[in-house]
């Protein structure tokens, strides 16, 4: 190996290094929250609807989106949300019915 390859395989790992420590920081805005509050996004809100699709005669699997049944409206792309986003006002933890 030669000392060039080798500074560039630190290198690259440093920049991996980085990145990872900014997913950390991330990881534990979403377990902390704001003020020791739960992250708030449309999958854990009592009010967002799963929708599925049915792919044969016995089995339905997830889709990535739903739709929120207070603001009666839109689907809700949940890839598109980070779970740290304030998603809406009407947010409420729990599951739909209960």
């Amino acid at each position: 190996m030669s000392v060039e390859r080798i500074l560039g395989d630190v290198k690259d790992l440093q920049r991996a290094n980085e990145y990872l420590k900014s997913q950390v920081r991330v990881m534990k805005e979403i377990i902390e929250g704001a003020d020791g509050a739960m992250p708030r996004h449309c999958k854990s809100c009592k009010y967002f609807i799963q929708h599925y699709t049915k792919y044969d005669d016995y089995h339905y699997g997830e889709l990535d989106c739903g739709h929120c049944v207070v603001r009666g409206k839109g689907i809700k792309n949940r890839s598109a949300k980070h779970a740290t986003d304030n998603v809406c006002e009407f947010y409420e933890m729990g599951e739909y019915g209960k």
